[in-house]
């Protein structure tokens, strides 16, 4: 049996990633969306990066305390990795449906 890819079987880095697939997401705007602590936020997106799944790059902003913000793009191996996670998930979840209605159908004893 396939094993899930460990960088995105991680509970907070598949929404992270997902987020971040069409568009360039702020930090700020990932936090917004995750409600993760910046710490937890910083070390969860530097593993994607790790892993190549996405990538990041400054961008000026004087409304922001630092004068620039941090964006966050998926990489194409990310776009890849999300899309062969979720086929791995659900193909789990229909075999686990599938074993649930074969059980339905046995007569109880």
């Amino acid at each position: 049996m396939t094993k899930p890819d460990p960088v995105l079987h991680a509970p907070d880095r598949l929404p992270l990633l997902a987020s971040c697939l069409a568009v360039s997401v702020s930090f700020s705007e990932l936090k917004r969306r995750t409600n993760l602590t910046d710490g937890a936020l910083a070390f969860n997106l530097k593993e994607l990066e790790r892993a190549g799944y996405v990538t990041s790059f400054k961008r000026r902003n004087s409304l922001v305390r630092r004068g620039e913000e941090t964006f966050y793009h998926a990489t194409e191996r990310g776009g890849e990795a999300f899309d062969a996670y979720l086929e791995l998930m659900r193909s789990r979840l229909d075999a686990a449906e599938q074993i649930v209605k074969e059980k339905r159908l046995v007569p109880a004893t």
